[in-house]
């Protein structure tokens, strides 16, 4: 499941494993903004948990930011990526709202990671898109172009966005494959949030074309395990 963050995550010299500083847990940000994020649920939920090499070797130092980082593939990231002795800083929607244009650009600014990882959006199940299409593409649009446009304003060197297979065509063959992509129709029920992901990855490939940032997509399978949602109505098939 993580492979990609595998790929990604700068682990220290293998000279160095002697010395290793682990820092006590913080608050996230600037000193400035610790009392206004105190009071969106307290320090313990925006904590940074890392560890610092201590050699003459020049050693780069990596902050990276998860959107999402209390759910299901959010977690698992931030827990990958704190193994590996990165700084990671979690955020969800009780930290900043990503809906928030202005909020979000000011959060990033403030922040400035050295790559961000876009596990956040609107999502569920097939009653929960079929029900509410309006909101699974109108935030999860918002929350992704904010996200993105605030990284490329703060020069955030990498950004990864997690898409969906939902994106592929209905009766796309199987196994899937990448050049499936936009040759059929989507699945009726979840078009809306298809669409949104399609908008996304095209966001990301924009942006690489016409800045160079070396940003990318990723496409999970179907997932479920800890911290989904298990509610009979929004879930999806198997955690319900």
């Amino acid at each position: 499941f993580c492979w990609y963050v595998s790929l990604l995550t700068h682990a220290p010299p293998a000279h160095c494993n002697d010395r290793y500083q682990r820092d006590a847990l913080q608050p996230v940000g600037s000193a400035g903004h610790d009392a206004r994020r105190a009071s969106l649920g307290g320090s313990q939920s925006r904590c940074v948990w890392s560890w610092r090499c201590e050699c003459r070797a020049s050693v780069r130092y990596c902050r990276w930011l998860v959107a999402g980082g209390t759910g299901l593939a959010g977690s698992e990231i931030v827990k990958e990526l704190t193994q590996k002795g990165n700084e990671v800083i979690s955020v969800n929607s009780k930290t900043v709202d990503l809906t928030k244009r202005d909020a979000t650009f000011e959060f990033i600014q403030d922040l400035k990671p050295t790559c961000i990882i876009d596990a956040a959006a609107k999502a569920g199940g097939i009653v929960a898109n079929n029900d509410f299409p309006v909101d699974f593409l109108s935030l999860n649009l918002q929350i992704q172009t904010n996200l993105m446009d605030a990284a490329h304003q703060a020069k955030v060197e990498k950004f990864i966005f997690l898409g969906s297979s939902c994106i592929y065509p209905r009766l796309a063959p199987q196994p899937m494959k990448e050049e499936a992509l936009l040759t059929g129709p989507l699945e009726k029920t979840n078009s809306a949030y298809a669409i949104a992901k399609i908008a996304g990855i095209e966001l990301i490939k924009s942006y690489r074309r016409q800045f160079g940032h070396k940003w990318i997509s990723v496409m999970p399978t179907n997932l479920y395990g800890p911290n989904d949602n298990f509610d009979l109505t929004s879930s999806h098939v198997l955690p319900a």
